[in-house]
């Protein structure tokens, strides 16, 4: 079964204008978390065309009956905290996580956009299913 089958989020391909040739992706889960991610070829990092097609899935997602989403990066992986920023989600709290197939410890900062106006309500399952959880001041 595809994975478009498998859970009721969104998968959406980022594709280049020019030619439509697809070179990543921006995806919501269909979990509690709805969890929104995405990926680029690397070649193409920098040019700001994840955050061009992450707010047009925004734009897309204010249709729905969606709540919120969150998202998650390592906090080694500046880049995507930016995306995040930009697109408009809001820093919540920070876990650290086993983390697999790598079995190595990730401290991941987790985000969230609400669309439903209940802007004090935060996603909590990271932070209660994680004993290492922090709120951090600074996000340098």
């Amino acid at each position: 079964m595809p994975k478009y089958e498998e859970e009721k989020g969104y998968y959406f391909a980022i594709c280049l204008k020019e030619n439509n040739t697809p070179i990543g992706y921006v995806a919501v889960s269909g979990k509690d978390s709805r969890d929104f991610g995405y990926g680029l070829m690397q070649e193409y990092w920098g040019q700001g065309l994840v955050t061009e097609a992450s707010e047009a899935v925004l734009d897309f997602l204010k249709s729905t009956d969606i709540k919120f989403i969150t998202a998650t990066h390592d906090i080694h992986n500046v880049g995507s905290g930016k995306v995040m920023e930009k697109i408009g989600l809001e820093y919540k709290y920070t876990y650290q996580e086993l983390w697999q197939p790598k079995n190595i410890v990730v401290t991941f900062r987790m985000y969230q956009l609400n669309f439903d106006n209940k802007q004090d309500s935060i996603y909590m399952e990271y932070w209660n299913k994680y004993s290492e959880h922090f709120i951090e001041t600074s996000l340098d």
